[in-house]
């Protein structure tokens, strides 16, 4: 196995790290077409904590981990991370301590630079830069040893564009960067989702492998209701901007994909109803 052990794993009784208190987020908001991405939503969350979120398309999870990483501040509500407001932070202010593993393998890395070059970019991260030289031999060392553990070989190929890898290899990396700071949160956001099901299945081997060894924080965002029972120790589920499922400990242990089959039907029959309703009284006071 993969070692990325923290020397700051999470203790018995784990603290809280993260919390979202009251939080909404609208987009186009006063106009026809606002949309109210969260509603009220809170959330406190323990370090070491590894959370799955689930739900319909647009029931607001992107938006949840957006909101966390700073890409958009919340109308109302407030973000505390170890007690420090950082509801007004912008991304790059969060970058030292929040990490981001995007749908898309090609987002979050330059694909003109080497693999080598990208790794002493990740390295830098959140961090004020200097003058020293950022690929020094020292680093391009360790690169090598972290790739040497991904079983790819990609170790033997530190200076090739990161651009011409495949999807799967180039969101291995992707992973082994976002996690080279030992970031407080590490942010999966529908991580797997564009690639082929052999390459999905290395990145949630790999993903696993970090969350445990590094104990970090960590909240993903999947359609795999499959991956959303096998993964983490505690699952959420948000319709239309909302937390409305929230499980863990043996409630997330017993929890099999027909149970979370049945909350999707429950949310759609709510909908419907929500819409026939919707459509009786538009005509009832045409």
């Amino acid at each position: 196995m993969t070692e990325f052990r923290n020397t700051g794993a999470a203790s018995a009784t784990p603290a809280t790290l993260l919390e979202l208190a009251g939080v909404h987020k609208y987009f186009n908001r006063g106009t026809l077409s606002e949309v109210h991405a969260l509603r009220d939503v809170s959330l406190s969350i323990a370090k070491g904590e590894f959370i799955v979120v689930v739900g319909q398309n647009g029931s607001g999870k992107s938006t949840l981990l957006q909101a966390i990483a700073g890409s958009y501040a919340p109308e109302v509500g407030t973000l505390h991370l170890n007690g420090i407001d950082i509801t007004h932070w912008p991304d790059f202010q969060r970058a030292r301590f929040i990490a981001r593993v995007f749908q898309d393998p090609f987002t979050g890395t330059a694909a003109g630079l080497s693999i080598a070059e990208n790794f002493a970019i990740a390295s830098r991260r959140g961090i004020r830069r200097g003058l020293g030289r950022a690929l020094n031999t020292r680093l391009r060392s360790d690169i090598a040893a972290r790739c040497r553990a991904l079983g790819l070989g990609l170790e033997e190929r530190l200076d090739v564009p990161i651009g011409t890898l495949s999807g799967g290899q180039r969101q291995a990396l992707t992973l082994l960067m976002a996690v080279w700071q030992q970031p407080e949160i590490l942010l999966l956001d529908e991580h797997t989702s564009a690639l082929d099901p052999r390459s999905a299945e290395l990145i949630i081997r790999l993903s696993k492998e970090i969350v445990t060894d590094a104990a970090i924080t960590t909240l993903m965002v999947t359609h795999s209701l499959q991956d959303a029972i096998n993964l983490g120790d505690r699952l959420i589920m948000m319709h239309r901007g909302r937390v409305v499922h929230d499980v863990s400990g043996a409630d997330k242990r017993h929890l099999r994909v027909p149970d979370l089959m049945h909350w999707f039907d429950e949310l759609r029959q709510i909908d419907q109803f929500d819409e026939s309703t919707a459509d009786f009284m538009r005509r009832a006071y045409v």
